[in-house]
């Protein structure tokens, strides 16, 4: 019984190294929710991640408030446990040029 005792406690010493270096890691969700907005089709997105927050936040600009839907939702679908935080603002698609027309016929008035 003896022998049996010094060869057991350098080896419960491992596993308990082992086991709390598992337990410590920490998962990085940034990608996984890049490629379920690549998927969607939002590449334009920046996405930031902060693991002490337990949050990832999506910036950038899309066309529409149900593309901005779209994208939040894709994220959150990969974003595991974490909070999203959706910072994304809505640019419509032809609004530059509306906003030409109204300063270009504002010029000829003045």
């Amino acid at each position: 019984m003896r022998a049996f005792k010094p060869t057991v406690l350098p080896l419960a010493a491992v596993l308990l190294v082992l086991a709390s270096i598992g337990c410590s890691r920490t998962i990085a969700y940034k990608d996984n929710v890049r490629k379920a907005l690549t998927r969607a089709n939002y590449t334009n997105l920046f996405i930031s991640e902060d693991v002490r927050r337990n949050t990832i936040t999506l910036s950038g600009k899309v066309e529409s408030e149900n593309a901005r839907q779209r994208a939040v939702e894709a994220a959150k679908s990969a974003a595991g446990e974490r909070i999203v935080a959706n910072e994304i603002s809505v640019d419509p698609l032809g609004i530059q040029s509306e906003a030409r027309k109204y300063r270009e016929q504002s010029d000829r008035w003045d």
